[in-house]
């Protein structure tokens, strides 16, 4: 007997895909309350959220002495990225003063910023 296809129809998918995001927007909330508890006087880190094709990613961007000097690296990295791209085939769609959507050849990317106190890292606890 032949297993049927899993078929999902687009309006469920695009459904799905925004409760993904505000439950990603949710947990960015999260993380920047509880780094507004952490100490003013500690070094700030601007980290990059990368999702595209399933994968999910955080990686460190830059770190620098303050929140405002992160906020101003956050600002300045957004200008940069929000640009239209050179290639006709690549669509850059700013989302906000934070996220940017990139699709090509029929693949999507978004790049969420965020400045968090170096005392947080967005990828969890590291195993023991």
């Amino acid at each position: 007997m032949e297993a049927a296809a899993l078929t999902v129809p687009e309006g469920q998918l695009m459904t799905a895909t925004i409760y993904a995001l505000r439950a990603i927007f949710a947990t960015l909330l999260f993380l920047l309350a509880a780094a507004s508890a952490a100490s003013a006087e500690c070094a700030w880190v601007l980290w990059g959220h990368h999702e595209t094709s399933g994968l999910d990613t955080w990686t460190p961007w830059n770190a620098v002495t303050n929140r405002a000097d992160c906020q101003k690296v956050l600002a300045s990295e957004m200008k940069v990225r929000s640009a239209p791209s050179a290639n006709p085939d690549v669509i850059v769609s700013p989302r906000g003063p934070s996220v940017i959507d990139t699709y090509a050849a029929g693949h999507s990317h978004t790049l969420s910023l965020i400045c968090l106190p170096d005392t947080v890292d967005p990828r969890g606890p590291k195993g023991k």
